[in-house]
């Protein structure tokens, strides 16, 4: 397992973000407690480091831990984007575009490309047709032993399928309504996986 050696400065950083945590007060005070007093480096294994930061309260703290960690993560939290563009769906259900927005509270209906977008507004729409299938679609995961049938997409076909556990969002008791609810909704089912060729 690897290990990362800490200086004191940093050290001190750490200190600030996690001594008002009681998980933490211990292995400050105790593991590191005489290496920081003494002005050592500390050192803290990989897996810990990451286990740090992802109990750490804000950005703020998940910046400083990088940085003292010497951690660059290529998958970032989205309040973590430098910026938001692509398309949303309006209040009229158009799809229309934005431009390099701050992530913040208004643009989490934004997605990437516009196929990305008219598979969001496609799930929209055939979750409303879902309810109002009502008990169709409403099996019991819990009962392994049910057969549902879902919907499913493969090199470009839309065809059912059925399983016992795997939870999948548009599922039915039955083949027949499953086939019935594909070939009547093919369109939006295109759109939905994305396989829509306008």
């Amino acid at each position: 397992m690897k290990q990362k050696k800490i200086k004191p400065k940093q050290a001190k950083k750490l200190i600030d973000i996690f001594i008002s945590n009681r998980e933490y007060q211990a292995e400050l005070a105790g593991i590191w407690g005489k290496d920081i007093v003494l002005g050592n480096d500390i050192v803290v294994g990989e897996m810990r480091c990451i286990q740090m930061r992802q109990k750490s309260e804000s950005l703020h703290q998940k910046g400083i831990l990088d940085e003292i960690f010497g951690v660059e993560s290529k998958i970032k939290e989205w309040e973590e984007l430098d910026s938001v563009t692509g398309y949303y769906v309006d209040n009229n259900s158009y799809i229309s575009e934005i431009v390099s927005l701050t992530p913040n509270y208004k643009c989490r209906n934004v997605a990437p490309t516009r196929e990305h977008c008219k598979s969001m507004l496609a799930f929209a729409m055939l979750s409303q047709i879902c309810e109002k299938l009502g008990d169709e679609c409403r099996v019991n995961w819990e009962d392994y032993e049910q057969i549902k049938y879902y919907p499913v997409c493969e090199s470009g076909n839309i065809f059912c399928k059925d399983l016992c556990s795997s939870k999948q969002f548009f599922a039915f008791k039955t083949d027949s309504v499953c086939c019935e609810f594909i070939e009547r909704n093919k369109g939006l089912l295109k759109q939905y996986f994305m396989v829509d060729s306008e």
